[in-house]
């Protein structure tokens, strides 16, 4: 996982295979972008400007694509 996150820091984004979803994340529900970690069925939802990339979470449910 620690390598999927580094690769959030250095490569462009969104990725090629990364899906524009919805998250229920507080204090700020709405978009943001999930990559799946691997050949395993988790998913890393994120945001990210022009200066930083937040890590929200992870989950095993397959994001819904905006």
């Amino acid at each position: 996982m620690g390598h999927l996150v580094s690769a959030l820091a250095s490569e462009p984004l969104p990725g090629a295979n990364d899906v524009l979803t919805h998250v229920v994340v507080l204090p700020e529900p709405g978009p943001a972008w999930a990559r799946r970690v691997g050949a395993r069925q988790l998913w890393l939802f994120y945001r990210f400007d022009e200066f930083s990339v937040t890590v929200l979470g992870v989950n095993v449910h397959q994001p819904i694509p905006l």
